[in-house]
């Protein structure tokens, strides 16, 4: 039989395969080095859209400070109008209710009273003194006020006989009698009437 020798043969299948391994393992490397800048691009580009996105949501948030203190301010601006506004209408209810008040108190005072001094205490209490022939007169002066539109919840601070005194302006036997009654403001009918 012949002899044949392998040996040249298997050393260059063993050189080609090693060739082939570095090429392979050559080309693996490249793969993966692409892998690893083509993921180092993506997640770059991902981390600069998001902070362009949060470039852009610090910016709308300026604008939506800016916008809320724009609020703000004109809600204080609004409270203050409001308050003035009050105020105001408070003032003109208020500017016919003196003269209302006034002129019940003339028409609710009955003969054989004379009144001395009619204080307004408080914005809405009033204070009436005066002197009277009787008590009766006394008591009836209260049901008028009583009965009145913007007076009411009258009642006797205190009353007596006065015995006529050097200086004084009460004749002898009349009645002096102080009273307290509230001012009632207008009704929401009545601002609308006179309007």
């Amino acid at each position: 039989m012949a002899r044949i020798n392998l040996l040249p043969w298997r050393e260059e299948l063993r050189n080609l395969r090693q060739r082939q391994f570095v090429y392979q393992l050559i080309g693996v490397i490249a793969i993966g080095v692409a892998v690893v800048f083509g993921l180092h691009a993506y997640v770059s580009n991902q981390i600069e859209a998001q902070n362009n996105r949060n470039a852009y949501l610090r910016d709308v948030i300026k604008e939506l400070d800016r916008d809320i203190q724009t609020i703000q301010t004109l809600q204080e601006e609004r409270e203050r109008l409001i308050a003035r506004m009050e105020v105001i209408q408070t003032l003109q209810t208020g500017r016919s209710l003196i003269v209302h008040v006034m002129d019940e108190l003339v028409r609710t005072v009955p003969e054989g009273i004379q009144l001395e001094s009619v204080t307004v205490r408080n914005e809405n209490e009033m204070n009436i003194q005066g002197y009277a022939d009787a008590q009766a007169r006394v008591a009836e002066y209260l049901r008028r006020i009583n009965g009145a539109e913007y007076l009411g919840d009258a009642y006797i601070i205190g009353s007596g006989i006065l015995a006529r005194e050097p200086g004084q302006q009460a004749p002898s036997g009349r009645y002096a009698f102080s009273i307290r009654a509230a001012i009632k403001p207008p009704k929401a009918d009545d601002d609308n009437q006179e309007s």
